[in-house]
């Protein structure tokens, strides 16, 4: 094990934000409202005056203070530095009144309206179920189950639409052709007729892309798909863009000193496009924007002429259009926000169209999603986004962006510069992310529909100098998809990434990327039984192959790390040290509460033996299960004997703990019997 594994963190893991800024406050003492509880300034927030705040702050305090019924003045001297353990404790305290506050105006109005309120009834529930059962609990049991199953069913009437373009370069050829393709087939009445070189006919299909774009609330792109992305979103007629790959040698041109110095291709054709294309976008009052000073508040603006912020007001209304930014459907708008302008729905505002480009912060050495609709990043030029995200490692150099504000035209920048790379170090297929912004900024079941296009395939293989993962087939979204329904934080995940395993890698690659850049993992064990060791010399629990790194680390190290442990495991793909990777994470990391084993279905862990020293519940993703395939019932024995629960694409096995010997059960297409040994398949 790495002594580096073992050395313990500094920084303290709180769940809790400024309600200034909106940053996790992961600091040991900060400031908080010894009135309602439930107020907090970090250290940086709380060094000017409470009246130096902004006034929209003071305005989301007063708020608390009415949830909690507080009528006391507040003041400076409201706010004292606190310990993390008294800050915590005064929190929990104070939140348990809200939660409760809460519960009671659910029952009143008869009416879920988000994910929160859900958790607040199933904690009901919970309590409800432990104790004992009467007459008034079964009436409120039923009214709680009847709210989630309407709350569930409401989610029909929310579609939310996304289109996703992957990365890859001057592959991006791919999918303008097939846009084209299908917007002339959709919106074109004789697409038969159709010249591209005609002038009229490309007016008709430039049109006919408006109304195609306009069918999607999410446009995200990654690379070059965040480019064309982009095109789409300000209706830029994506046939001229053809040029840009069909020669692919003019725009993207060899550097020769470049793998020597710095980079394989200069850029600068391609970034005078990019700009050529900004400053070719004109807006109603007939003005045009400049690649020079065109942020991403004016992409918003664009693509929300009903919404429009200017420059003063985004300033003001910068705490709630963060993560706690909550979209509202427009077909419901006026009756879940009345009364609006209660200071409690100053987070909430009707839907908007959003785009979304990804990129990667080497300064930082973390995921960025770049949003439309986050005012953190209106600051931020169009222009810088978009270079940053088509600047691939080895091929175009670091892009270096900036925030920034714009003074009479002109982009003045404020802050401090940081480099950045392609997008596609974490995310060459960013439908992912664009899932992630859906939860978090609808905070409530939706219907989406996902339309995923893709830049061809060639064979190739990983290496750790490969930037960028592989974009997982249909059939390989069995970890993003069990992750992307549950809410588990504080993750140990032990990951098989033995050869075996390698249809799993995109989504492995994917998935360790966003979570980590989301902080719900704490660290990550990546093993490949024994690295080369012959099956014949492994010996249970000391078979080794076993690679683990936190993410405070930083992305690069887990990266290194994740495919460090995949070139080293040419040992192991057949029965495997499955346990002893559980362990050594448990051991390694006992502050981690979800215990999270990404498993080979096809291969048995031959450790078992050991389960009798696994200290905590694990939750076993089941990889490689095809349709016509069964659970390995060796994994369900991992499951059940330490507590935890079996996950498949489709499937949420949750109940194992109940199961009694002798008794039987079905999971998928397997009927399983518990016998004394552990589970055997009988059907």
């Amino acid at each position: 094990m790495s002594s580096r594994f073992l050395v313990s963190s500094s920084r303290i893991s709180t769940h809790r934000r400024c309600d200034n800024c909106g940053v996790t406050i992961d600091y040991v003492v900060w400031k908080q409202c010894t009135v309602c509880e439930v107020f907090d300034l970090c250290p940086t927030c709380a060094k000017p005056d409470y009246a130096e705040l902004l006034p929209e702050t003071h305005n989301h305090h007063e708020y608390w203070h009415q949830k909690l019924s507080k009528t006391e003045p507040i003041t400076d001297e409201c706010l004292k530095w606190l310990p993390v353990e008294e800050a915590e404790k005064n929190g929990r305290e104070a939140r348990k009144k809200i939660k409760q506050k809460k519960y009671e105006q659910i029952q009143k109005e008869k009416k879920i309206e988000n994910d929160y309120e859900v958790y607040i009834v199933t904690e009901r529930l919970k309590q409800l179920a432990n104790e004992l059962s009467t007459t008034p609990q079964e009436t409120e049991l039923n009214q709680l189950n009847a709210l989630i199953a309407g709350y569930h069913l409401q989610s029909f009437q929310r579609n939310i639409r996304v289109l996703s373009l992957d990365g890859g370069g001057v592959r991006g050829y791919m999918p303008i052709k097939i846009l084209a393709q299908l917007i002339a087939e959709k919106f074109l009445s004789s697409p038969q007729q159709f010249n591209p070189n005609d002038a009229a006919h490309k007016e008709q299909f430039k049109t006919a892309q408006l109304r195609f774009t306009d069918q999607f609330d999410y446009l995200v792109g990654t690379s070059t798909g965040g480019l064309i992305a982009f095109c789409l979103a300000i209706n830029h007629n994506i046939l001229d863009m053809m040029d840009i790959y069909a020669n692919s040698s003019y725009y993207f041109k060899r550097n020769y000193l470049g793998p020597l110095i710095y980079s394989k291709y200069d850029p600068s054709r391609i970034h005078h496009k990019i700009d050529e294309i900004i400053n070719g976008i004109q807006l109603k009052d007939g003005t045009r924007l400049s690649a020079e000073s065109a942020t991403l508040l004016d992409i918003h603006n664009l693509l929300n002429p009903d919404n429009t912020i200017d420059d003063e007001k985004s300033i003001s209304i910068v705490p709630y259009r963060s993560n706690s930014l909550e979209f509202v459907d427009d077909k419901i708008f006026t009756e879940d926000l009345e009364p609006i302008n209660e200071l409690g729905n100053l987070y909430r505002v009707k839907r908007e169209k959003v785009l979304l480009i990804t990129a990667y912060n080497t300064t930082t050495d973390s995921m960025a999603i770049f949003n439309t609709s986050y005012a953190k990043h209106w600051g931020y030029r169009i222009a810088d986004v978009l270079k940053a995200t088509m600047a691939a490692p080895t091929y175009f150099p670091p892009y270096e962006v900036c925030s920034g504000k714009k003074h009479n035209e002109h982009f003045v920048k404020d802050g401090t510069p940081e480099l950045y790379i392609d997008g596609g170090v974490f995310a060459n297929d960013p439908e992912l992310a664009a899932l992630w912004a859906i939860r978090m900024q609808w905070k409530k079941s939706v219907n989406y529909h996902l339309l995923s296009i893709g830049t061809g395939c060639y064979n190739t293989t990983l290496s750790s100098s490969t930037w960028g993962a592989a974009t997982p087939t249909t059939d390989e979204q069995t970890v993003t998809g069990v992750l992307n329904r549950h809410n588990w934080t504080d993750i140990g995940a032990v990951i098989d990434v033995t050869g075996s395993m390698s249809g799993c890698y995109a989504q492995i690659n994917q998935w360790v990327a966003l979570s980590h850049s989301n902080k719900l993992v704490q660290c990550f064990v990546f093993f490949n039984d024994g690295d080369d060791t012959p099956d014949a010399d492994k010996v249970i629990g000391s078979t080794g192959g076993l690679y683990g790194v936190y993410t405070r680390e930083g992305m690069a190290k887990v990266l290194e790390t994740l495919n460090t442990a995949k070139m080293n495991g040419n040992g192991g793909d057949s029965s495997e040290n499955d346990v002893e990777a559980i362990i050594f994470t448990i051991t390694g990391c006992p502050t981690c509460e979800n215990i999270i084993h990404i498993a080979d279905n096809e291969a048995t862990p031959r450790d078992l033996i050991l389960l009798d020293r696994v200290t905590k519940p694990v939750k076993v993703i089941v990889c490689k299960l095809s349709s016509s395939s069964l659970v390995n019932p060796k994994l369900l024995d991992i499951a059940y004997k330490t507590g935890g629960s079996l996950h498949t694409l489709d499937l949420d096995v949750e109940t194992l703990g109940s199961v009694k010997v002798g008794d039987t059960i079905k999971v998928g297409t397997g009927t399983y019997r518990l016998e004394a040994s552990g589970f055997v398949r009988i059907a």
